[in-house]
């Protein structure tokens, strides 16, 4: 009993399967203007009676034949012969938006923001030091060769200021080298005022001579080289995108 019912439920799936008709065709607009036009009237007919042998029509009764609604499917199926196709609507892939195709230009931009703050950021700061440094240069420079002069005309020298611009070059050297850990450089000149241009070792490179002459040209020799790695210090905080082979 239970396999006569199953091969009877299996028939009549199989019978309604078999005998589903397929949704009604549909005419776009575009073929309808398309088959009323009277310079398709022939190919109509012909469509007509091609495709629907039970009933032949003509000219004379095409009109009478469209308007029946019992002849609409046979139209429409006519319609479609002879009308051009619309076009092929494009594939909907029905997908969700690649998340890496929003994501990647914002992340990028994102990047490209960060470095260039960081890098206008670091600009900054450099430009900063190239001045302070720059500043304590001149003033050292300034009270260095007012203790030459002075020596060199046997007047007492002025060393306050001269200790006090020496030492302030000195902060500012120690603030360029942890800004640029790798300028080696930069401890050279160090070296340089603390070996170099202390007033003692002025005051020894600037002995009388036997002629009775005092000399400040050991020393001035000395700031100008000084000077001249200061001011490769300065080129190079106010350009950092340039090679500075002075530097390092």
């Amino acid at each position: 009993m239970r396999g006569f019912c199953a091969s009877g439920c299996l028939a009549l799936f199989l019978l309604s399967a078999c005998s589903s008709t397929p949704p009604p065709q549909k005419l776009t607009d575009a073929q309808i203007v398309y088959c009323h036009s009277p310079q398709r009237r022939a190919d109509l007919v012909v469509a007509v009676n091609a495709l629907n042998p039970q009933g032949k029509v003509q000219d004379g009764t095409l009109d009478a034949w469209r308007e029946n609604k019992a002849n609409a499917a046979a139209f429409v199926k006519a319609c479609a012969a002879i009308a051009p196709a619309p076009p092929d609507k494009p594939a909907d892939s029905g997908g969700s938006p690649n998340l890496w195709a929003i994501l990647l230009p914002v992340l990028v931009g994102g990047a490209i923001a960060l470095v260039s703050a960081e890098w206008r950021n670091s600009a900054t700061v450099a430009v900063k030091h190239a001045d302070d440094l720059g500043e304590a240069a001149d003033k050292f420079q300034t009270a260095a060769k007012e203790y030459i002069e002075a020596r060199e005309a046997s007047k007492p020298p002025k060393g306050e200021p001269f200790d006090e611009a020496r030492a302030e070059l000195l902060r500012q050297l120690d603030r360029v080298k942890r800004f640029r850990s790798r300028w080696e450089k930069v401890v050279k000149a160090k070296k340089t005022l603390n070996d170099e241009l202390t007033r003692q070792k002025i005051d020894e490179a600037m002995k009388p001579q036997p002629d009775g002459k005092v000399s400040g040209a050991a020393v001035e020799a000395r700031l100008t080289g000084l000077g001249t790695q200061l001011a490769r210090f300065d080129a190079a905080l106010r350009r950092p995108w340039w090679p500075h082979r002075g530097v390092r």
